[in-house]
């Protein structure tokens, strides 16, 4: 009897141990997932079973998988999602067997930017605008075009199209494409609607009578009476295939410079606009030049023309005189803008007065983009304010887009002969500050800073140079930027050139812009001054630093409010002084800074 009991205790402990040794079981499934790209995601699961459990999250791809680094907790961390529509489950095991849990997929899902921007453009009127956008981002995308800031009625389509454009339609574009999870605004297209080129007047200069010059002419609707204000002239070049006698090619080819006298432009900047033909089998160099130059002048003594506003622009054959004719005549132009031109490098010193702003296209296959490259190179080497918009593609034919930049008539009627005018783009220095274009500093290590203004673009980067040297800034938030540790040479003036870049306002043809800024700056030690009794109580003041001065010694006996007064001219350091029965406090002043000794 006893030895039964004891074989069904036996039994019995057998039975209980087998049936706690249980396999694993999932109890919280991992669940799909959806989020932002980049985001952060966590998948969790659980199980149960005999200890101990074995955990492995498992990533699938079709039928096989692979096991997650590090993913052998209950809870998965997925982070800088990128990649949507993967799927992941939960391996279990334990000396019981093994389970898997459900697959969770993790679905990423991208608000939309926009790939490609609307680009700006010039129209004659009566011609077709057609605008596009492509944009990416989980779908549906929903597109919405905007036209001065208030949404067109029905205009909800990738592209924007008008079969005939007047006055009414020039202004700024640009469309919001929206989705579940975000939006995004593209760039502004600015579109400007010009008269018929045919509509200029037709005229011809004579002068040499062996070189007749055929000229179209634009005169302003307020008119050039006795009461008129004087009004800019601008100077208008074609290219080599629009030369010949027919008074009309040099605008029905290519009218794009007619963005000076847009519609809106003639309201908000009133000029004179000329555009000659230059005769077959010539160039605008030599005598056709002197005939130029006589254009201009019979127009400035018909006209009222504000001879301090006199510009000049031009295509290919026109980009190349662009720079040939205020290297001529540097004093008659303020402003020059050549588009896939050149000049001569070795000319530039003549034209550091002379604003401007050129075009070219690495891809341009007629004129080397060399020749801007050097020429603009050689004008910021002299000390020239340059700016330059190298476009990325595009060829020869990059005029079009380059005279739509955003800003650029502005950028134009704004300077003034011999005065170069700071508009955007530009960089501006607001740290060391500085007067003159010298900056004075009590250390050989500086710290550059400033900000840029770029029509509401962004800037993409900062660079300076001194001689042979160069160095890269950092772009900070707010269009901000700095430069750091610059080692600044004792006993000389030393010489930065900045250069900032942004985009090249031509999103079909790529590119950026740059535009350079200089700032001089000068180790000056800080001024040292000290003060000593002397057995004839008679007062020695010595100091170092400061600069070659001169200085002016000056002295309160008012600590509190001091009101200073000047002892001294000229003085050089050591200085004695009168004794001083009362409390005295002297000061040094000069350019380099100041020094107190009581």
């Amino acid at each position: 009897m006893r030895i039964q009991f004891i074989l069904i205790a036996l039994f019995l402990c057998s039975w209980l141990g087998q049936a706690s040794a249980l396999p694993p079981r999932i109890i919280t499934e991992p669940q799909d997932r959806t989020n932002l790209i980049g985001a952060t995601v966590l998948l969790e699961a659980s199980a149960e079973g005999s200890v101990p459990l074995r955990l492995q999250w498992r990533a699938y791809s079709g039928s096989s998988y692979t096991n997650v680094a590090g993913g052998t907790n209950r809870s998965l961390t997925l982070t800088n999602i990128q990649v949507t529509g993967r799927r992941f489950a939960l391996f279990v095991t334990n000396d019981e067997g093994s389970t898997t849990s459900r697959l969770a997929s993790v679905v990423v899902v991208r608000p939309p930017s926009f790939l490609t921007d609307p680009a700006s453009t010039i129209l004659v009127e009566t011609s077709g605008l057609n605008l596009g956008v492509t944009a990416s981002g989980t779908s549906p995308l929903r597109y919405q075009w905007f036209f001065e800031g208030r949404p067109l009625l029905g205009k909800v389509g990738q592209g924007l199209s008008v079969s005939s454009v007047s006055s009414n339609d020039e202004g700024d574009y640009y469309a919001v494409v929206t989705n579940a999870w975000g939006q995004a605004t593209s760039r502004v297209a600015r579109v400007r609607v010009t008269p018929s080129p045919f509509s200029l007047e037709e005229r011809t200069f004579v002068g040499d009578p062996s070189l007749p010059l055929p000229y179209r002419l634009f005169i302003p609707e307020q008119g050039t009476g006795k009461t008129s204000p004087p009004y800019p002239l601008l100077l208008a070049l074609h290219g080599a295939g629009e030369r010949g006698t027919d008074n009309a090619r040099q605008l029905s080819e290519w009218p794009q410079p007619l963005v000076f006298i847009s519609y809106t432009n003639q309201s908000r900047f009133p000029l004179i606009l000329v555009a000659p033909q230059c005769p077959e089998g010539t160039v605008w160099g030599g005598d056709v030049q002197t005939q130029l130059f006589g254009l201009i002048d019979s127009l400035v003594g018909e006209f009222p023309i504000d001879t301090n506003r006199i510009y000049v622009t031009g295509l290919s054959m026109g980009g190349f005189a662009s720079w040939d004719l205020p290297t001529a005549r540097p004093s008659l132009f303020a402003a020059s803008v050549p588009i896939a031109g050149g000049g001569s490098p070795q000319d530039a010193g003549r034209l550091l007065h002379l604003p401007v702003w050129n075009f070219h296209a690495a891809t341009d296959g007629v004129v080397s983009v060399d020749f801007s490259r050097s020429m603009v190179d050689a004008m910021r080497r002299s000390g020239g304010h340059t700016i330059y918009t190298e476009y990325a593609d595009g060829g020869h034919a990059i005029w079009a887009q380059a005279w739509a930049t955003p800003g650029l008539v502005e950028w134009v009627l704004s300077q003034r002969r011999g005065q170069i005018q700071r508009r955007d783009p530009r960089l501006q220095v607001t740290h060391p500050a500085y007067e003159g274009g010298v900056a004075v500093v009590a250390s050989t290590n500086l710290t550059l800073s400033g900000t840029s203004q770029i029509f509401g673009e962004k800037l993409g980067g900062v660079t300076w140079s001194r001689a042979a040297q160069r160095g890269v800034g950092t772009v900070v938030a707010g269009n901000g930027w700095s430069i750091q540790n610059l080692a600044i040479k004792p006993d000389t003036t030393n010489t930065f050139m900045l250069l900032g870049s942004t985009y090249s306002f031509a999103p079909e043809l790529g590119g950026s812009t740059t535009f350079n800024e200089f700032i001089q700056v000068e180790y000056v030690p800080a001024l040292l001054l000290t003060a000593k009794r002397q057995v004839d109580r008679r007062i020695r003041l010595e100091w170092q630093g400061g600069g070659k001065g001169p200085f002016r010694l000056q002295m309160t006996r008012d600590v509190s409010t001091p009101a200073w007064t000047d002892v001294l001219f000229s003085v050089e350091s050591p200085v004695e002084l009168p004794a001083e029965d009362s409390l005295a406090l002297y000061r040094l002043v000069s350019g380099g800074g100041g020094g107190l000794a009581p």
